[in-house]
């Protein structure tokens, strides 16, 4: 009877804004960049209308203006001009943004005074650059300010959050938020467990927490906070472990917290009146997962253009050697475990390579491979065709290696042999990754073999960075095609 509930609730949702807080501040990030790369184009035509000297050649003035546009991004970073809560007040954002801005370029005007000093040209041009930039960060402050405004107002803008609770802790917490926060938007609450049948809030029951994953996957959930009083150790422990592995920004409600005992390591996160404990948050969230993104198909394509001999070369060779298609399709699990078509060079037999409900993984000298396909797997050219993947953003070029739902080790299924396997995806796949790398290729014989690659991925995601990226691929690049474990 609940179940029914919840399914007529999901239908009945708040309208889900298309902008989110980091669509904002994405939004202000670029109006500061293109405020200093006007600027330092407005101070050259100035020096040259009413002066006879060039200063500065274009190009000169276009690298010195993208490099400065860098400092001041970094500068107005570290002094926190980038807090969604500041851009919505355009007097404190603006001076704000103003002064580092002037902070940040100092420096540079300094510089020209000493280099320059017999030619107050190149002096002129820097400060009449200092001056506009902070005229044109004050304007576009002032219309993002305007902008925050009008898109609240409109619906247009939100941050939305779902509760986990359904008792007095979880109505407190659906009550202060919209209450204290204009932005919120609050979709609904999932209840932890079958005996949680406390007093309901007022918002949509959206089922019980089993369904969490499956809702993550078709609406956008900015954060989800913890809002129930679990009184058993056992309990809350695997409470949040479970909620770790979501792709979502973890928060706890304060009153929830009746075990001191229980150390979470919380950091305290304060959005106006409302202050909650954080205790996980995306991986590659914002700027990070679009660096990421737009990195890997770059490199991608470009790797596609590279290999693209290789691929007819290979195209051939397998419809000459193998009656069947080039490629063989296999469903996979990405991101938050959404299912997609991987693709990869057929290496078996086409009657070997039809789906089946059940997954019987290669092993040495496999009578199902043909002699091509056993040297495309021991060479792992096999996997060429999964940059088309990475194109149409179902992976990445690196990252955990997508798994078939229906993979198991030591016959069991791999979510059930490893507590924390859905933690691998709260990133997309890759071709390659950490645990590759590092020797936890091939089979999965025994549970220890896909508790080190769970292990391995689940590090990656929570350590990225772009030179841990370019580390894997360059160690992929000298012995990652060749491995022992490849077969």
């Amino acid at each position: 009877m609940r179940q029914g509930a919840a399914l007529r609730a999901i239908s009945t949702l708040p309208t889900v804004p298309p902008w989110s807080k980091w669509h904002l501040v994405a939004a202000v990030q670029v109006a500061d960049a293109i405020a200093v790369l006007s600027a330092s184009a407005f101070s050259v035509f100035v020096i040259r209308c009413f002066t006879d000297v060039e200063v500065v050649s274009a190009g000169t003035a276009l690298t010195a203006a993208i490099v400065m546009a860098f400092v001041a991004h970094c500068v107005l970073r570290s002094m926190g001009a980038y807090e969604y809560s500041l851009i919505g007040r355009a007097y404190a954002s603006s001076t704000l943004a103003a002064g580092s801005w002037c902070l940040g370029i100092s420096p540079l005007l300094l510089l020209a005074m000493i280099r320059d000093s017999q030619n107050s040209c190149t002096q002129y041009w820097v400060m009449i650059w200092l001056l506009s930039s902070a005229v044109l960060l004050v304007f576009f402050r002032s219309i993002s300010a305007r902008g925050n405004v009008a898109l609240l107002r409109s619906k247009n803008l939100g941050h939305t959050i779902c509760i986990i609770g359904t008792g007095n802790e979880a109505r407190s917490c659906a009550s202060q938020v919209q209450r204290n926060q204009s932005d919120i938007i609050l979709l609904g609450y999932f209840w932890p467990n079958d005996r949680d049948l406390g007093a309901s809030i007022d918002a949509p029951c959206l089922g019980p927490l089993s369904q969490l994953p499956n809702f993550l996957q078709q609406h956008r959930v900015d954060e989800l906070i913890v809002a129930t009083s679990l009184h058993q150790r056992e309990a809350v422990e695997d409470l949040i472990s479970y909620l770790r592995c979501l792709p979502v920004t973890l928060s706890i409600w304060p009153e929830s917290l009746n075990l001191p005992n229980i150390c979470i390591a919380p950091s305290e996160g304060s959005t106006d009146k409302v202050t909650l404990l954080r205790f996980g948050s995306a991986p590659l969230q914002g700027w990070r997962w679009l660096q990421k993104d737009v990195q890997d198909r770059t490199i991608a394509l470009m790797a596609l253009l590279l290999f693209l001999p290789v691929f007819l070369i290979v195209a051939i060779g397998i419809r000459l050697s193998s009656p069947g298609p080039v490629f063989f399709r296999q469903m996979r699990e990405g991101y938050c475990g959404r299912q997609f078509r991987m693709f990869k060079f057929r290496t078996m037999h086409a009657t070997a390579s039809q789906p089946s409900d059940k997954l019987v993984l290669a092993t040495r000298e496999d009578h199902r491979v043909y002699p091509l396909g056993a040297l495309l797997r021991k060479t792992s050219l096999d996997e060429l065709p999964q940059l088309l993947n990475v194109l149409a953003g179902d992976m990445w070029l690196v990252g955990p290696r997508p798994h078939s739902p229906l993979a198991t080790a030591a016959g069991r299924l791999y979510p059930e042999a490893v507590r924390q396997y859905a933690a691998r995806h709260r990133t997309k796949p890759g071709i390659t990754g950490w645990a590759q790398i590092n020797g936890w290729r091939g089979p999965t014989v025994t549970p220890e073999q896909i508790e080190q690659r769970v292990a391995h991925d689940i590090y990656y995601v929570e350590n990225w960075s772009p030179l841990l990226d370019l580390r894997i691929l360059a160690k992929t690049a000298v012995h990652g095609f060749v491995d022992p474990n490849a077969f």
